[in-house]
């Protein structure tokens, strides 16, 4: 019998584990429906003021009404819709009230888009602008005791109350200690919060540069746009989710923050033939009833949930989330013995699952699969003329695209917009070895 993730986990005694579950099971059951009730509910009061008619087609399940599946919302549905997106978007109390109330209004006219469609498009340009705003905010709490600035060599601090005054000392010979490019900018502002570690991620970085391109072109363009709800709700969830992260704070939405994962211990069996496989929690091993058991190989992981790690595997990267081995290779035999063995406590965690670091090696014009650091301090011999790239990214595929990208010549190093960062290109096998020895936790 050949099983994978998905029929091993509808067998008898390896259901999912409770929460999992019952998330799953809350998500198949039939929805409440107090939108569908509103839209029956003929005594509703009418609104005070008429509705744009096409902001009644962006439904919660798609696009309605002639040209999408089903018919239009009811407007008081609409209201109530686009009150609850707004509840959802509003910033946590971490974020200084200046901003948050900011924030608000530009939530305001998003809602308000459904009386004045033009007023999604405006909700978008305010957002972009309140961004700015956090970030100009964010700064001058960092540098709460005086800015450091650095003017022919001699390093002093300065006190501003706004960015537009620090602007105007930088324009006489200072410079920002550490950061002599600052010039105050959005774009300045942005790679500052990431330099400082308030903005992470790879992927992140690609949504930095495309929010800063996209508002530049909205303040300077001399043409007329016009944006439909669902641009503007993930632009909303997006620049929310920026700011929450500059105070260290979470969003609902987790669009692009925080990008953490929670993992638990999984048991993995390999075959018995090539792609073939079964994963269940480990805390279901002693329930698993499995014919082919004594036929496969088997290992214990650190992985979430989700992950699917019948194409896992020990000596390379191909899990788009961070999965650690904690037992393994073995048999089914091992593996009961590893379990019950003294001292086995194989626990859960939490790690982030961004800016990993991988190295992949080119031969011949072939791009090999992404390792990690222990992976290739693992490796014994190399070939003449093989070379190694070294990245930070999110995900092994991420990494291994843009190295395909670069042997290509489609990426260059001035130009690319992969969501990576380059450390090293074209390095001999000894040079990644040592710069992965320095950096065991990467």
């Amino acid at each position: 019998m050949t099983s994978n993730r998905w029929l091993t986990s509808s067998l008898p005694g390896t259901a999912r584990p409770a929460a999992e579950a019952g998330l799953v099971a809350s998500r198949l059951r039939k929805p409440t429906k107090p939108l569908d009730h509103m839209r029956d509910n003929e005594d509703m009061n009418t609104l005070s003021r008429p509705v744009d008619p096409r902001a009644l087609v962006f439904t919660p399940l798609g696009l309605g009404g002639p040209m999408g599946l089903g018919g239009p919302m009811q407007p008081q549905v609409a209201e109530t819709f686009l009150t609850r997106e707004c509840e959802l978007l509003a910033l946590p109390v971490a974020v200084p009230e200046a901003v948050r109330a900011q924030f608000a209004k530009v939530l305001r006219l998003y809602s308000d888009g459904l009386f004045a469609y033009d007023h999604f498009t405006t909700a978008s340009r305010e957002a972009h602008r309140v961004l700015e705003v956090a970030l100009k905010v964010r700064f001058l709490e960092h540098y709460a005791d005086g800015v450091p600035l650095v003017t022919e060599g001699a390093e002093r601090r300065v006190r501003v109350s706004t960015v537009e005054e620090l602007r105007q000392v930088l324009s006489q010979e200072a410079r920002l200690k550490g950061y002599p490019r600052f010039k105050g900018s959005l774009a300045s502002l942005l790679s500052w919060a990431r330099d400082e570690g308030y903005l992470y991620g790879q992927r992140n970085r690609v949504r930095e540069w495309a929010t800063r391109k996209i508002r530049n072109e909205e303040m300077h363009t001399e043409f007329d746009s016009i944006y439909m709800p669902p641009d503007t709700v993930r632009t909303l969830r997006l620049v929310s989710e920026m700011i929450a992260r500059l105070w260290g704070a979470d969003m609902p939405s987790r669009m692009a923050y925080p990008v953490t994962i929670d993992r638990l211990p999984m048991v993995v069996g390999h075959g018995p033939l090539g792609l073939e496989g079964t994963q269940f929690a480990l805390e279901q091993l002693a329930e698993v009833r499995d014919d082919q058991a004594e036929e496969r190989i088997w290992f214990v992981v650190l992985s979430a949930w989700h992950e699917e790690l019948i194409s896992w595997a020990p000596d390379i990267e191909t899990t788009s989330s961070p999965v650690t081995r904690l037992w393994g290779p073995g048999s089914w035999q091992d593996l009961h013995e590893a379990v019950c063995a003294p001292g086995s406590t194989w626990q859960a965690d939490t790690v982030k699952a961004v800016d990993r670091i991988f190295y992949m090696r080119v031969c011949a014009g072939a791009v090999d699969y992404a390792r990690s650091g222990e992976q290739v301090r693992a490796l014994r011999g190399s070939a003449p003329d093989e070379r190694w790239f070294v990245v930070t990214a999110d995900t092994p595929g991420d990494a291994r695209n843009h190295v395909h990208r670069v042997v290509t010549g489609s990426c260059k190093s001035r130009h690319c917009h992969c969501p990576v960062t380059p450390i090293y290109e074209g390095a001999r096998l000894e040079t990644v070895v040592r710069y992965a020895k320095e950096h065991p936790a990467a």
